[in-house]
């Protein structure tokens, strides 16, 4: 008969966290401590609006901005299929995936809208005037 210890039970009882030296004495590392030589941070521009159409995405203020390297809206990635289900048995639910970016309508306040990447990772507030959009009933 085996005599070895069986493991203990962890519910209901207090762990030890390998993570908390490091993070109580300042010595954690966070990805936003990671830096690449030429490394582009990225920002999302989001809906401020559930259920609106959405009217037109105008970027030339944001492509004109000093530092900005790229800029994309739903007509730059209009190839890349909309975001797929886990459940691969969600077949009848394939026409509702939603695109990566949003294209005609707004269905949620936070929808990504557009993004743009620049050397810089400290982003001043996008303007409003990126996107028009009229609310639905």
């Amino acid at each position: 008969m085996n005599r070895e210890a069986a493991p203990r039970p962890t519910l209901g009882r207090s762990l030890l966290r390998l993570e908390d030296p490091s993070l109580l004495t300042g010595r954690g590392e966070f990805v936003g401590d990671i830096g690449f030589p030429h490394q582009l941070h990225m920002h999302v521009v989001r809906s401020p609006y559930a259920h609106a159409v959405l009217l037109r995405v105008d970027v030339a203020a944001a492509r004109a901005a000093q530092g900005v390297a790229a800029v994309w809206t739903a007509a730059d990635i209009a190839d890349l299929p909309p975001i797929d289900f886990r459940d691969p048995a969600a077949e009848a639910l394939r026409p509702y995936r939603q695109p990566i970016l949003a294209r005609d309508r707004l269905r949620y306040v936070g929808e990504p809208v557009g993004w743009c990447s620049r050397p810089i990772p400290i982003w001043p507030r996008m303007p409003p005037s990126w996107f028009r959009s009229r609310r639905t009933r």
